[in-house]
């Protein structure tokens, strides 16, 4: 099960450090501006592919590989 869990800053350490000590728990950070440039992107790819400016995908395209 994957879990994404809103910390303030100042608790951060403090919790990364205590999830590492169980060997049950993967700690993997997220970087949230990398993330964010990402999700603009995607949605500014949508609106292109909306108004006919970018070509769409077929659905075999994107899971080429994963089925």
């Amino acid at each position: 099960m994957d879990l994404l869990i809103s910390i303030r800053e100042k608790e951060s350490l403090f919790v990364l450090e205590l999830l590492q000590k169980f060997d049950f728990v993967k700690v993997k950070q997220l970087d949230s501006l990398h993330t964010l440039e990402s999700l603009e992107l995607s949605l500014k790819q949508m609106k292109l592919m909306r108004e006919g400016k970018l070509r769409k995908p077929a659905i075999s395209e994107l899971f080429e590989g994963d089925i």
